[in-house]
This record gives structure tokens, C-alpha cells and sequence, in this order.
């Protein structure tokens, strides 16, 4: 039956809250719909385009989950999600979405970039961003920047200027 998937996307858009007036855009709500899904296979409409795993660095437990972001189309625009792997079929692991952050039309020359810091921190793919394309060996121009935090479940924005981006294309 129909019916339950409706109700639960109905619920879902009623209860989303912005800071943008109290309004919700349609790119919001849609992006937090995908929330708790299990892939693959994407949900319909919905192309995966990339992604990178998290990388926790020295202090990862063996114990401790896999995460990844990432690069999805959807109907509404594109979207980075925020998945944590529980399991794997025929050696390819199965993801569950956790948390989904909107992204913003990318200029001409530019796009998704996997590997920066904050401050003086190691690069990992715990913060990513929207950069120009370059041949220098840092990204120059970085138009959006965000960090993932696994305790609060959440891809949190965070201002350009603290962000630096290792560009992994220099010198090839």
C-alpha cells in the first residue's frame, strides 16, 4: 500500500524547521527525506555520482563503523549524504544514511572536493568543499565548506576562510 510511504514523507516536511524565516525550501525537505534510507541501490530518481570513505586517521577503533559522504542527484538538486555502512552483500557494503546536506549549484570551472582541513589539522575527508578547479597544488578559491560531525550526526557548515583544500589533481 502507498499510503504509509506518503504519511511518513507528509510527517517527514512537517516537522523540518529552518532557520530561514521558519520556512522549509523544497531542496530542505527533500534532501532530509532521504534520512534512515539503506543503499544501494539509490532510491529512484536518485544518481549516485561519487564519494570518498571518512577518514578517522590513527584514532579509528577497529570496532568502529565505516562512514562515507556521498555525491548524489536527486529530482530537487544535488545533495551530499552522510552514511554509516551496517553490513555488506557480495562484498559490497550497505549503507545507511544518517545525515544530508544540500548543495549549492556549483560555479563554472568548480566542484566537490574531498580533501581539506580546518586550521593546522591533517587532511581528511572530514571536511569537504566547493572549489575551483586549478593546477596549483592547493585550491585557491573555496566558494562553500563543510565538516562532518559524527558525535551530533550532522554535516555542519563552516566558513571558508578557517578552510584549505589539497588539490589531489596537482601534477598529474
Amino acid at each position: 500500500m502507498r499510503l504509509a510511504p506518503m504519511l511518513a514523507l507528509l510527517a517527514t516536511l512537517l516537522s523540518c524547521t529552518s532557520s530561514h524565516n521558519g520556512q522549509v525550501s523544497q531542496t530542505d525537505a527533500a534532501a532530509r527525506s532521504f534520512v534512515g534510507i539503506v543503499y544501494p541501490p539509490a532510491p529512484e530518481g536518485v544518481t549516485d555520482l561519487g564519494g570518498w570513505l571518512v577518514d578517522f586517521g590513527p584514532s579509528r577503533s577497529p570496532h568502529q563503523p565505516m562512514h562515507s559522504i556521498s555525491h548524489m542527484r536527486t529530482p530537487a538538486g544535488e545533495v551530499a549524504w552522510l552514511s554509516v555502512q551496517i553490513g555488506a552483500t557480495g562484498g559490497s557494503p550497505v549503507w545507511r544514511v544518517i545525515a544530508t546536506q544540500d548543495l549549492p549549484a556549483f560555479p563554472p570551472n568548480a566542484g566537490l572536493v574531498s580533501t581539506c582541513a580546518m586550521g593546522n589539522d591533517e587532511f581528511r575527508e572530514l571536511v569537504f568543499g566547493v572549489a575551483d578547479w586549478t593546477d596549483e597544488q592547493f585550491h585557491p578559491v573555496i566558494h562553500r565548506a563543510w565538516r562532518v560531525d559524527l558525535d551530533r550526526q550532522a554535516i555542519l557548515e563552516v566558513a571558508v576562510t578557517q578552510v584549505r583544500c589539497y588539490n589531489e589533481s596537482y601534477g598529474v
